[in-house]
Protein backbone atom coordinates (compact mmCIF):
# COMPACT_ATOMS: atom_id res chain seq x y z
CA UNK A 1 0.00 0.00 0.00
CA UNK A 2 2.85 2.34 0.92
CA UNK A 3 4.73 1.54 -2.31
CA UNK A 4 1.59 2.27 -4.31
CA UNK A 5 1.31 5.72 -2.74
CA UNK A 6 5.00 6.41 -3.40
CA UNK A 7 4.61 5.44 -7.08
CA UNK A 8 1.56 7.67 -7.38
CA UNK A 9 3.43 10.58 -5.80
CA UNK A 10 6.43 10.05 -8.12
CA UNK A 11 4.17 9.97 -11.18
CA UNK A 12 2.44 13.18 -10.08
CA UNK A 13 5.81 14.85 -9.45
CA UNK A 14 7.14 13.81 -12.87
CA UNK A 15 3.96 15.04 -14.54
CA UNK A 16 4.27 18.37 -12.75
CA UNK A 17 7.91 18.72 -13.86
CA UNK A 18 7.02 17.98 -17.47
CA UNK A 19 4.16 20.47 -17.34
CA UNK A 20 6.45 23.05 -15.77
CA UNK A 21 9.15 22.56 -18.41
CA UNK A 22 6.59 22.70 -21.21
CA UNK A 23 5.09 25.94 -19.86
CA UNK A 24 8.57 27.41 -19.36
CA UNK A 25 9.76 26.76 -22.92
CA UNK A 26 6.32 27.46 -24.40
CA UNK A 27 6.50 30.99 -23.00
CA UNK A 28 10.25 31.45 -23.49
CA UNK A 29 10.32 30.55 -27.19
CA UNK A 30 7.21 32.58 -27.96
CA UNK A 31 9.45 35.64 -27.97
CA UNK A 32 9.49 37.18 -31.46
CA UNK A 33 13.31 37.28 -31.43
CA UNK A 34 13.18 33.55 -32.20
CA UNK A 35 11.14 34.08 -35.37
CA UNK A 36 14.19 34.18 -37.61
CA UNK A 37 15.42 30.86 -36.23
CA UNK A 38 11.99 29.31 -36.66
CA UNK A 39 11.88 30.48 -40.29
CA UNK A 40 15.38 29.13 -40.89
CA UNK A 41 14.35 25.78 -39.40
CA UNK A 42 11.30 25.58 -41.67
CA UNK A 43 13.31 26.44 -44.80
CA UNK A 44 15.93 23.81 -43.93
CA UNK A 45 13.15 21.30 -43.33
CA UNK A 46 11.68 22.07 -46.75
CA UNK A 47 15.11 21.87 -48.38
CA UNK A 48 15.58 18.39 -46.95
CA UNK A 49 12.05 17.35 -47.92
CA UNK A 50 12.39 18.53 -51.53
CA UNK A 51 15.95 17.49 -52.32
CA UNK A 52 16.21 14.24 -50.36
CA UNK A 53 12.67 12.85 -50.61
CA UNK A 54 10.33 14.41 -53.17
CA UNK A 55 12.63 15.04 -56.16
CA UNK A 56 14.61 11.75 -55.92
CA UNK A 57 11.69 9.48 -54.96
CA UNK A 58 8.47 10.92 -56.44
CA UNK A 59 7.97 10.48 -60.18
CA UNK A 60 8.03 13.63 -62.32
CA UNK A 61 4.80 14.24 -64.28
CA UNK A 62 5.04 15.68 -67.80
CA UNK A 63 2.21 18.14 -68.47
CA UNK A 64 3.38 21.53 -69.81
CA UNK A 65 7.18 21.42 -69.66
CA UNK A 66 7.66 20.13 -73.21
CA UNK A 67 5.22 22.73 -74.53
CA UNK A 68 7.10 25.49 -72.69
CA UNK A 69 10.35 24.43 -74.34
CA UNK A 70 8.74 24.30 -77.80
CA UNK A 71 7.25 27.78 -77.37
CA UNK A 72 10.64 29.13 -76.32
CA UNK A 73 12.28 27.39 -79.26
CA UNK A 74 10.02 29.20 -81.72
CA UNK A 75 11.25 32.56 -80.45
CA UNK A 76 14.83 31.88 -79.37
CA UNK A 77 15.93 29.42 -82.05
CA UNK A 78 13.78 30.39 -85.04
CA UNK A 79 13.39 34.05 -84.23
CA UNK A 80 9.60 34.27 -84.48
CA UNK A 81 8.15 37.40 -82.86
CA UNK A 82 4.67 36.67 -84.16
CA UNK A 83 2.77 35.18 -81.22
CA UNK A 84 0.48 33.33 -83.62
CA UNK A 85 3.49 31.22 -84.64
CA UNK A 86 4.66 30.38 -81.12
CA UNK A 87 3.07 27.06 -80.28
CA UNK A 88 3.66 23.92 -78.27
CA UNK A 89 2.11 20.49 -77.94
CA UNK A 90 -0.65 21.89 -75.70
CA UNK A 91 -1.56 24.74 -78.07
CA UNK A 92 -0.54 28.35 -78.79
CA UNK A 93 1.52 30.46 -76.39
CA UNK A 94 -0.79 32.47 -74.14
CA UNK A 95 1.72 34.01 -71.71
CA UNK A 96 3.39 37.46 -71.87
CA UNK A 97 7.02 38.09 -72.81
CA UNK A 98 8.45 37.61 -69.32
CA UNK A 99 7.50 33.95 -69.61
CA UNK A 100 9.68 33.61 -72.72
CA UNK A 101 12.65 35.35 -71.10
CA UNK A 102 12.51 33.24 -67.96
CA UNK A 103 12.07 29.88 -69.68
CA UNK A 104 14.71 30.72 -72.27
CA UNK A 105 17.21 30.98 -69.41
CA UNK A 106 15.94 27.74 -67.89
CA UNK A 107 16.07 26.02 -71.29
CA UNK A 108 19.69 27.08 -71.71
CA UNK A 109 20.61 25.81 -68.24
CA UNK A 110 18.85 22.46 -68.68
CA UNK A 111 20.39 21.39 -72.01
CA UNK A 112 17.43 22.56 -74.15
CA UNK A 113 15.01 21.28 -71.54
CA UNK A 114 16.23 17.68 -71.65
CA UNK A 115 17.75 17.65 -68.15
CA UNK A 116 14.55 17.35 -66.13
CA UNK A 117 16.31 16.68 -62.82
CA UNK A 118 18.25 19.94 -63.11
CA UNK A 119 15.02 21.77 -63.96
CA UNK A 120 13.43 20.29 -60.84
CA UNK A 121 16.40 21.49 -58.77
CA UNK A 122 16.05 25.01 -60.22
CA UNK A 123 12.34 25.07 -59.44
CA UNK A 124 13.13 23.73 -55.99
CA UNK A 125 15.30 26.80 -55.34
CA UNK A 126 12.50 29.06 -56.59
CA UNK A 127 10.10 27.27 -54.27
CA UNK A 128 12.38 27.80 -51.28
CA UNK A 129 12.67 31.49 -52.15
CA UNK A 130 8.90 31.78 -52.33
CA UNK A 131 8.51 29.94 -49.04
CA UNK A 132 10.98 32.28 -47.35
CA UNK A 133 9.11 35.34 -48.66
CA UNK A 134 5.73 34.00 -47.54
CA UNK A 135 7.08 33.13 -44.09
CA UNK A 136 8.43 36.69 -43.78
CA UNK A 137 5.00 38.01 -44.76
CA UNK A 138 3.39 35.82 -42.11
CA UNK A 139 5.89 37.07 -39.54
CA UNK A 140 5.24 40.70 -40.42
CA UNK A 141 1.48 40.25 -40.10
CA UNK A 142 1.85 38.22 -36.91
CA UNK A 143 3.95 40.90 -35.25
CA UNK A 144 1.36 43.57 -36.04
CA UNK A 145 -1.38 41.48 -34.44
CA UNK A 146 0.79 40.60 -31.43
CA UNK A 147 1.67 44.24 -30.91
CA UNK A 148 -2.03 45.08 -30.74
CA UNK A 149 -2.67 42.25 -28.28
CA UNK A 150 0.18 43.34 -26.00
CA UNK A 151 -1.05 46.93 -26.06
CA UNK A 152 -4.28 45.58 -24.62
CA UNK A 153 -2.26 44.01 -21.75
CA UNK A 154 -3.11 40.48 -22.82
CA UNK A 155 0.26 38.71 -22.83
CA UNK A 156 -1.17 35.17 -22.48
CA UNK A 157 -3.32 35.71 -25.55
CA UNK A 158 -0.28 37.05 -27.41
CA UNK A 159 1.70 33.91 -26.58
CA UNK A 160 -1.10 31.70 -27.86
CA UNK A 161 -1.41 33.77 -31.04
CA UNK A 162 2.30 33.44 -31.76
CA UNK A 163 2.19 29.66 -31.58
CA UNK A 164 -1.01 29.53 -33.65
CA UNK A 165 0.70 31.57 -36.37
CA UNK A 166 3.77 29.36 -36.19
CA UNK A 167 1.58 26.29 -36.59
CA UNK A 168 0.09 27.90 -39.69
CA UNK A 169 3.60 28.57 -41.00
CA UNK A 170 4.46 24.91 -40.48
CA UNK A 171 1.40 23.90 -42.50
CA UNK A 172 2.77 25.90 -45.44
CA UNK A 173 5.60 23.39 -45.66
CA UNK A 174 3.26 20.42 -45.90
CA UNK A 175 1.24 21.34 -48.97
CA UNK A 176 1.24 18.47 -51.46
CA UNK A 177 -0.14 20.70 -54.21
CA UNK A 178 2.58 23.35 -53.86
CA UNK A 179 5.30 20.71 -54.06
CA UNK A 180 3.58 19.30 -57.15
CA UNK A 181 3.33 22.69 -58.90
CA UNK A 182 6.99 23.51 -58.35
CA UNK A 183 9.16 20.39 -58.44
CA UNK A 184 6.96 17.66 -59.93
CA UNK A 185 5.22 19.51 -62.78
CA UNK A 186 7.39 22.63 -63.30
CA UNK A 187 4.46 24.98 -63.90
CA UNK A 188 4.98 28.69 -64.53
CA UNK A 189 2.38 29.47 -61.86
CA UNK A 190 4.98 29.06 -59.12
CA UNK A 191 7.37 31.52 -60.77
CA UNK A 192 4.63 34.11 -61.25
CA UNK A 193 3.45 33.78 -57.65
CA UNK A 194 7.01 34.09 -56.34
CA UNK A 195 7.29 37.50 -57.99
CA UNK A 196 3.82 38.41 -56.71
CA UNK A 197 4.66 37.50 -53.11
CA UNK A 198 7.87 39.49 -53.37
CA UNK A 199 5.85 42.52 -54.50
CA UNK A 200 3.44 41.96 -51.60
CA UNK A 201 6.37 41.86 -49.17
CA UNK A 202 7.61 45.17 -50.58
CA UNK A 203 4.12 46.69 -50.24
CA UNK A 204 4.10 45.74 -46.55
CA UNK A 205 7.14 47.97 -46.09
CA UNK A 206 5.64 50.76 -48.23
CA UNK A 207 8.04 50.23 -51.12
CA UNK A 208 5.25 50.98 -53.56
CA UNK A 209 7.21 51.88 -56.69
CA UNK A 210 9.62 48.95 -56.47
CA UNK A 211 6.71 46.69 -55.52
CA UNK A 212 4.76 47.77 -58.62
CA UNK A 213 7.78 46.94 -60.78
CA UNK A 214 8.01 43.44 -59.30
CA UNK A 215 4.23 43.04 -59.57
CA UNK A 216 4.48 43.81 -63.28
CA UNK A 217 7.21 41.18 -63.62
CA UNK A 218 4.77 38.68 -62.11
CA UNK A 219 2.13 39.69 -64.68
CA UNK A 220 4.71 39.18 -67.44
CA UNK A 221 5.06 35.52 -66.41
CA UNK A 222 1.33 34.81 -66.26
CA UNK A 223 -1.56 37.17 -66.88
CA UNK A 224 -3.67 35.68 -64.06
CA UNK A 225 -1.76 37.92 -61.64
CA UNK A 226 -3.87 40.78 -63.02
CA UNK A 227 -6.66 39.44 -60.83
CA UNK A 228 -4.85 41.12 -57.92
CA UNK A 229 -4.74 44.48 -59.73
CA UNK A 230 -8.04 45.92 -58.33
CA UNK A 231 -6.78 45.28 -54.79
CA UNK A 232 -3.46 46.93 -55.62
CA UNK A 233 -5.25 50.00 -57.01
CA UNK A 234 -7.32 50.27 -53.83
CA UNK A 235 -4.18 50.02 -51.68
CA UNK A 236 -2.44 52.73 -53.69
CA UNK A 237 -5.40 55.07 -53.29
CA UNK A 238 -5.60 54.37 -49.55
CA UNK A 239 -1.85 54.79 -49.05
CA UNK A 240 -1.79 58.30 -50.44
CA UNK A 241 -5.23 59.29 -49.10
CA UNK A 242 -3.72 61.29 -46.20
CA UNK A 243 -2.12 63.76 -48.61
CA UNK A 244 -3.67 66.27 -50.99
CA UNK A 245 -5.85 64.94 -53.80
CA UNK A 246 -3.28 66.03 -56.39
CA UNK A 247 -0.47 64.19 -54.58
CA UNK A 248 -2.65 61.09 -54.22
CA UNK A 249 -3.58 60.95 -57.91
CA UNK A 250 -0.05 61.80 -59.10
CA UNK A 251 1.64 59.04 -57.10
CA UNK A 252 -1.02 56.49 -57.92
CA UNK A 253 -0.62 57.23 -61.63
CA UNK A 254 3.16 57.04 -61.24
CA UNK A 255 2.96 53.57 -59.68
CA UNK A 256 0.56 52.36 -62.36
CA UNK A 257 2.84 53.84 -65.01
CA UNK A 258 5.73 51.78 -63.66
CA UNK A 259 3.60 48.67 -64.18
CA UNK A 260 2.71 49.69 -67.73
CA UNK A 261 6.23 50.76 -68.75
CA UNK A 262 7.64 47.47 -67.49
CA UNK A 263 5.20 45.60 -69.74
CA UNK A 264 6.11 47.79 -72.73
CA UNK A 265 9.84 47.21 -72.24
CA UNK A 266 9.47 43.44 -71.84
CA UNK A 267 7.12 43.20 -74.81
CA UNK A 268 9.16 45.53 -77.05
CA UNK A 269 10.42 42.86 -79.54
CA UNK A 270 6.86 41.67 -80.09
CA UNK A 271 5.01 44.98 -79.89
CA UNK A 272 7.24 46.56 -82.53
CA UNK A 273 6.77 43.69 -85.01
CA UNK A 274 3.40 42.01 -84.48
CA UNK A 275 1.59 44.07 -81.82
CA UNK A 276 -1.89 42.69 -82.50
CA UNK A 277 -0.75 39.08 -82.21
CA UNK A 278 1.10 39.82 -78.97
CA UNK A 279 -1.76 41.68 -77.31
CA UNK A 280 -4.40 39.19 -78.41
CA UNK A 281 -2.49 36.11 -77.25
CA UNK A 282 -0.37 37.28 -74.30
CA UNK A 283 -3.31 39.20 -72.81
CA UNK A 284 -6.22 37.09 -73.94
CA UNK A 285 -8.91 38.74 -71.82
CA UNK A 286 -11.71 36.69 -73.30
CA UNK A 287 -10.02 33.55 -71.93
CA UNK A 288 -11.64 31.99 -68.87
CA UNK A 289 -9.51 32.11 -65.71
CA UNK A 290 -11.32 29.26 -63.98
Amino acid sequence: MKNHKEDSTTTTTNGTKIQYLFSKYYIHYSNIRYDKWYILLLVLFEFSLCYFLIIPLVKYTEIDWRAYMEEVEGWWIYGHTNYYLLKGTTGPLVYPAGFLYFFTIVRFLTEDGRNIRLAQNIFGVIYLVQLLIVLLIYTKCMRSIIRTSKNNNNSSSATKLIWNWRLGMLCLCLSKRIHSIFVLRLFNDGVAMTFFYLSLYLFLYHRWKLGCFVFSLAVSIKMNILLFAPGLLLLLLQTYSGRSRTYQIRNTILCLSICAITQLILGYPFLTTYPEAYLRKAFEFDRSFF
